[in-house]
């Protein structure tokens, strides 16, 4: 069994290779498109591509996720009694495309098949649309999945799946969590389809006040920020580092687990006191001073080789979902049971320490 996977391209029927053009006007194989929303496929229907188009599933389910697994659910169903056929989908294969990712899972558990022929994405698409420079390294997004806490505002941000208006709100709220208002942002509509490509330019804040019309065609491309408005996480743990550095401080270099231990205990008192006075600016600060203990003593692990941040945030994200099974898992559970639960949760924890030493 095979499945070929090809790519339509951004949207122009120049930005096609030859080969996915052949397989999908000449090849008779059984052909599925994931979208007709695609400016390609009328030119490809009057060049005489006949095909089943699986936007269905977008109707039937709630999320993407359901819409994605049913899709794939489908195609292995159709590979199954044809033995082989072509799935198509926008832009290129292996970028952003999450129908691809998972069905390549599920040939692997039932060993059909994949070959895949690319055309141009849509990221080649925009960054020539932009006139930027890709090879510094940029992120890519989706507008239902930015987290503010995870965005890195010194690479270039293009964002995806921002078809509508509400959308192109909320992703502006999300921006302006890391970003100054004034910051650039680049609006890029129909990205490498000849004669209707649009690119408008303004401030983040001006995001949904432009009076553009987004579409399943708009993504948003977010320059790096030269001069920082806010430090991050890791730009503390690099400050630790130049502290404790050949150059660095010396009474910051000379500090171990033990010199450090009561002052840990200082500053947690002094973010208690902060609560107690309902001193948010100083809850800040003092927050600020004990999360600089727990980077200090995770540098002072990674020095020793014995642990790192990576150990101490990988260690609390699974307490937490083992801790958490009625969130993290189907478990139903009533809110006063749930100190009994935590209690035996906590025992199996202790027994399996017990056992790992």
């Amino acid at each position: 069994m095979k499945i070929n996977i090809v790519g339509l391209g951004p949207g122009s029927l120049d930005n096609i290779s030859y080969k996915v053009y052949e397989l999908v006007t000449v090849s008779k194989l059984p052909l599925y498109i994931r979208t007709k929303k695609h400016p390609v496929i009328d030119t490809l229907e009057q060049r005489g591509m006949k095909a089943e188009y699986l936007d269905r599933f977008y109707e039937a389910g709630e999320v993407f996720e359901q819409v994605y697994e049913a899709i794939v659910a489908y195609l292995i169903d159709e590979v199954e009694k044809r033995n082989e056929i072509i799935y198509a989908v926008p832009g290129h294969p292996y970028v952003a495309e999450q129908t691809v990712a998972i069905l390549h899972e599920k040939c692997k558990e039932q060993n059909i098949e994949i070959v895949a022929y690319p055309s141009m994405s849509f990221i080649d698409a925009l960054f020539a649309a932009v006139k930027r420079d890709p090879s510094d390294g940029f992120e890519l997004k989706d507008a239902f999945n930015i987290d503010a806490l995870s965005l890195d505002t010194e690479h270039d941000l293009v964002i995806t799946q921002v078809y509508d208006n509400f959308i192109a709100s909320e992703t502006k709220l999300k921006l302006l969590e890391a970003y100054p208002d004034e910051h650039e942002a680049y609006i890029v509509k129909n990205a490498g389809i000849t004669g209707t490509e649009e690119i408008t330019v303004c401030k983040i804040y001006e995001l949904d006040q432009m009076g553009i019309c987004y579409d399943y065609l708009t993504s948003l491309y977010i320059p790096r920020v030269i001069h920082k408005t806010y430090s991050n996480l890791s730009d503390l743990i690099n400050i630790v580092r130049k502290l404790r550095g050949p150059d660095g401080c010396p009474w910051d270099a000379k500090q171990t687990h033990e010199s450090l231990k009561d002052h840990i205990v200082e500053e947690a008192t002094e973010v208690k006191e902060a609560i107690e006075n309902d001193d948010l600016d100083n809850l800040i600060e003092e927050l600020g001073d004990v999360l600089l203990h727990i980077v200090f003593h995770s540098e002072l692990g990674r020095e020793s080789g014995y642990f790192n941040l990576l150990d101490i945030t990988d260690g609390i994200c699974k307490k937490l979902t083992f801790r958490h099974p009625h969130v993290f898992s189907d478990l139903e559970i009533d809110e006063k049971d749930l100190p009994e639960m935590w209690e035996r949760l906590k025992q199996i924890e202790k027994n399996n320490k017990n056992t790992d030493k």
